[in-house]
């Protein structure tokens, strides 16, 4: 019998850039974690836009069931902000500073980590998040996290699930903080010899899940994909991209092919790629997964500028670098080079814009007698270093 199913191609772009704003509460540990136990609780968002956003004056507020005295999280608060902004596309983790569990994951990845007063109850709480005074998202789960329907499991063995947000309402799963939420669990196929009817409408191939193309002739698999976000990156670096094909049944589709090709005449093939525009501009990319029986597009667009990072500083403490662009710019893989050395910035290194970033040079083990110098990940200099005074 032959399986039949929706594939979906789902890519996790970082740092994107469009117009829209919207930050939702996409994931809720109100169990606490199997690390750290119960008071180690976390709230992640998720920034459904592509701007950068700063979150100076907004809040978290937190009303457990059966209080009267709701607890209000300052997301501007200078002494428990790590990260003041969340980057499009992008995730942001607020964890409770318990002092049991500063230095367990995921407290020491959090964005934000302070106080949540007695906590987030386990019989059921209302978290709402506020730009000022402006309500962006809730999650009312005032009767009971089962009973509302947001879910999570609590247990005292170290199998703790958190309730996370999907297009289709909430499901429980493994935690995913930092990370795209999990997919619906996979549901029973239809048996493998079973054929396809005569009257079976043929796959419609979609581009950013709106635009329908040719409908193949005879599919053997309907593909879709969803919407895609903008993007901006930084000319000359390579930046990552990558790809999570599964069907509609939830179940990852490792045997699909992909095919990127990023509108200035370059291509990658494979799930994960790196790719660096080598000119500033905007470009218009196309992603494409394949498999026996059909294939699916999504098409985005990436908007390649300079990238305004220069060495702001050499002195005795290290090589301080500074962010001039007004949005957050990924250094994963950039080189710092001094004398014969040269330092690779570890990937998810995030440099904010207007203040420096010290690179300590214990951190870099780099010569401190020789004039030091920025560089993309394939080694061309960014800029030419100022000496220390």
């Amino acid at each position: 019998m032959r399986r039949y199913g929706v594939l979906v191609l789902t890519l996790f772009l970082l740092l994107p850039n469009a117009a829209d704003a919207s930050v939702l509460i996409n994931e809720v540990a109100w169990m606490g974690t199997d690390e750290g136990g119960a008071s180690c609780e976390w709230i992640e968002l998720k920034n459904e836009s592509s701007d950068t956003l700063s979150l100076v004056g907004w809040s978290l507020v937190i009303a457990n069931a059966g209080s009267s005295a709701p607890k209000s999280l300052d997301l501007g608060d200078a002494k428990s902000v790590k990260y003041s902004g969340i980057a499009g596309g992008g995730f942001y983790l607020v964890a409770r500073d318990s002092g049991s569990c500063k230095d367990l994951s995921p407290a020491t990845s959090a964005d934000w980590l302070g106080s949540f007063g007695t906590g987030i109850s386990n019989t059921g709480a209302k978290i709402t998040l506020y730009n000022g005074t402006s309500e962006e998202d809730s999650v009312d789960a005032s009767t009971g996290w089962s009973q509302s329907g947001v879910g999570g499991k609590n247990t005292s063995e170290q199998s703790k699930e958190t309730p996370q947000r999907t297009g289709l309402g909430w499901l429980t799963a493994t935690p995913t903080p930092r990370s795209p939420n999990a997919l619906p669990r996979e549901e029973e196929l239809p048996d493998e010899e079973e054929e396809v009817s005569a009257t079976t409408t043929p796959a419609v191939v979609t581009v950013g899940g709106s635009v329908p193309l040719v409908p193949l002739a005879h599919p053997e698999v309907d593909l879709r994909i969803s919407a895609i976000p903008s993007r901006i990156v930084s000319a000359k670096a390579h930046t990552p991209y990558f790809a999570v094909v599964y069907d509609s049944h939830g179940k990852l589709r490792h045997d699909a092919e992909v095919h990127w090709s990023f509108g200035d005449g370059g291509s990658e093939e494979g799930m994960r790629v790196t790719y660096a525009y080598p000119e500033v501009g905007e470009y218009l990319a196309v992603a494409r997964a394949s498999v026996k029986g059909g294939t699916a597009a999504a098409m985005f667009t990436v908007a390649a500028s300079a990238a305004q990072v220069s060495i702001h500083e050499v002195s005795f403490a290290g090589i301080a670098l500074i962010n001039e662009s007004g949005r957050i710019v990924d250094l994963s893989s950039w080189r710092l080079h001094s004398g014969r050395r040269t330092f690779v910035i570890p990937e998810d290194t995030l440099i904010a814009p207007g203040r420096p970033t010290l690179f300590a040079w214990k951190t870099t083990r780099l010569s401190a007698s020789s004039t030091p110098e920025l560089q993309y990940p394939d080694g061309t200099p960014v800029e030419v270093a100022e000496e220390s005074r």
